[in-house]
Parts: structure tokens; sequence; C-alpha cells
């Protein structure tokens, strides 16, 4: 007596198929998502280390003239500064974190980073 199971193991093969590449899609959408993480993780940190880096010019411009300058103006002229360091030297950093330096948010949000890390006055 011979039975004859091809009609049953097709369609099962077939669903598992299905099923298999439906898991594989959701464990590359995984990492895709992990990998885009880990992106914007290292270019958070490329802005940071260039708004340092662009303190440290600012600082450097600004004290050139800080006897002509109150403390008010001496800071608006080193966050200007700074603001436009990081702007001419990381914009593709920028792109890649959403910050549009083309808007009022984007200009403010650039400058919030540089006076997080200036010492109060």
């Amino acid at each position: 007596m011979n039975v004859d199971l091809s009609a049953i193991l097709v369609p099962i093969v077939q669903i598992a198929g299905i099923g298999l590449t439906g898991l594989a899609g959701w464990a590359i959408l995984k990492v895709a998502d992990y990998a885009h993480i880990s992106k914007q993780n290292v270019a958070l940190q490329t802005l940071l280390g260039g708004v340092d880096r662009a303190i440290s010019f600012a600082q450097q411009v600004a004290l050139k003239d800080v006897d002509a300058h109150d403390t008010i103006a001496v800071q608006n002229a080193l966050t200007a500064s700074a603001a436009n360091y990081v702007i001419q030297k990381l914009p593709g950093t920028l792109k890649t974190l959403g910050i549009d330096v083309t808007t009022t948010s984007g200009q403010q949000h650039i400058a919030d980073l540089i006076l997080s890390k200036l010492p109060p006055a």
C-alpha cells in the first residue's frame, strides 16, 4: 500500500516558505533599524565634537577683542561664530540628523547646542 503525501506536503512547504520569507523580511527591517540608530548616534557624536571645536575656535576669535565688548556681546559673538563654524564644517552631519540650518528652528537648535556647552557668563 503506497500513500502519496505530495498532495499534503506541497501546500505545507509553500506555507512554510511564505512564513520564512516574512521572518527574513522582519529580521532585515530590525537590522536596518539598528543600523539607522547607529548612524544617527555616530552623527550626533560628530556634531557634539564639532560644537566643542567650534567653541574653541570662537573663543580664540572673541578673545582678540574681549576688551572692546561687554560680556553679553562677547557671548553673542562667540555663539554666532561657533554656529557658523558648525554649519560650514558639518553640513552632512546636520543633514543626517535632520537639522535644517535654513530655518529659524534649525539655527536655534545649533545655538542651543552651543550655549549648553558654554559656561555661564
